[in-house]
């Protein structure tokens, strides 16, 4: 219901409703992420094979702060430098597995630099 809940319950709103909407909704799709995960690997499948990409999501979001376009321009770059790892991994042999922390790198650094341009936002506006 957004940040302000009695808002949406002075147009009328039932808020109840549309939380259970919301948490439903995104079940749903969390299952289908899952059941796309194991069938698009089935022949290699592993334990733990998510890997972090949950974590990887919650810090899309929160580079977005909370805005679906933002969060999903984030994500796709969050998904470049995972495709940047799994193509370098293709190549390197023995060494694949240092390529998986590519995603990981990225996603600190681009981490930092919000919270480093929200910190001055902030300080700037005197908030």
């Amino acid at each position: 219901m957004g940040e302000n809940e009695d808002s949406a319950k002075s147009l009328g709103l039932n808020t109840n409703k549309y939380r259970y909407l919301a948490v439903l909704l995104g079940s749903f799709f969390c299952a289908l992420a899952g059941i796309n995960l194991a069938l698009e690997r089935m022949t290699i499948f592993t334990n733990n094979m998510t890997a972090g990409r949950g974590f990887i999501a919650i810090a899309a979001i929160y580079c977005g702060r909370g805005d679906p376009l933002s969060s999903s321009v984030y994500a796709v770059i969050f998904g470049l430098a995972r495709a940047l790892a799994v193509n370098l991994s293709l190549h390197a042999g023995a060494a694949a597995a240092v390529f998986d922390v590519i995603p990981y790198v990225v996603m600190t650094v681009v981490l930092t630099v919000v919270s480093i341009v929200k910190y001055r936002n902030h300080k700037v506006r005197g908030v």
